[in-house]
């Protein structure tokens, strides 16, 4: 069972989010050759063809080595790559604020918190409805914390632990569970949706196994 829910969430994580994205910019492919904008038709048929390169590289990985490739530079790296993505993906702006500088994780952690991160932001991509958002990674009460923040919707009470629309939670959960931490979703103060992922670190500042 355990084998089994690793591979969905590297399922999940490696080619659904990817084709999430597909399915985003469909519809703004679609509109584009209705409107007969030929720049824009041409701008967004490069995004799915990228993305649907991006899903077959992920498979064949996920086939191959059965784990998601790791950034060598490690997770605020990583990070960055992702927030690059979004925001050319999304429109929606996405602040960054390292405060853990000097980190340094083991692989496992650093691919463990990205996925978190990315399935945060594939959420507010799909979900939110935001204009803005905010990432933050931190050293918080002797653990590494990272905040996922928007200024959308929201969610409603009991929301965070519903069935298909919220998968990617429970994977989330799942994820930092592994690393001996806890997700925390809930309301933004003054808006949106906060989601917190913390992990506890040794006494050298190290994450812990």
């Amino acid at each position: 069972m355990r084998e089994r829910e690793s591979m969905a969430a590297e399922v999940h994580d490696s080619i659904a989010q990817t084709l999430s994205f597909v399915k985003l910019r469909m519809p703004l492919l679609h509109e584009a050759i209705v409107a007969h904008d030929e720049p824009a038709a041409l701008r967004y048929c490069a995004d799915v063809r990228r993305a649907v390169t991006d899903a077959h590289a992920g498979l064949r990985e996920l086939l191959t080595n059965f784990r998601a490739p790791v950034d060598p530079l490690g997770l605020s790296h990583a990070l960055q790559s992702a927030i690059d993505e979004f925001e050319s993906g999304t429109g929606i702006e996405l602040e960054f604020a390292d405060r853990a500088q000097g980190l340094v994780l083991s692989s496992l952690q650093d691919a463990q918190l990205f996925r978190i991160v990315q399935e945060a932001l594939n959420n507010v991509a799909k979900h939110a409805q935001a204009r803005h958002a905010w990432l933050t990674i931190a050293r918080r009460d002797g653990g590494v914390e990272v905040i996922v923040e928007d200024d959308g919707r929201g969610v409603a009470p009991g929301q965070a632990g519903a069935s298909e629309t919220h998968y990617g939670i429970r994977i989330m959960q799942q994820r930092a569970a592994k690393l001996g931490g806890q997700i925390e979703i809930g309301q933004r103060a003054g808006g949106g949706t906060r989601v917190r992922a913390w992990v506890a670190l040794d006494a050298q500042g190290r994450a812990a196994p």
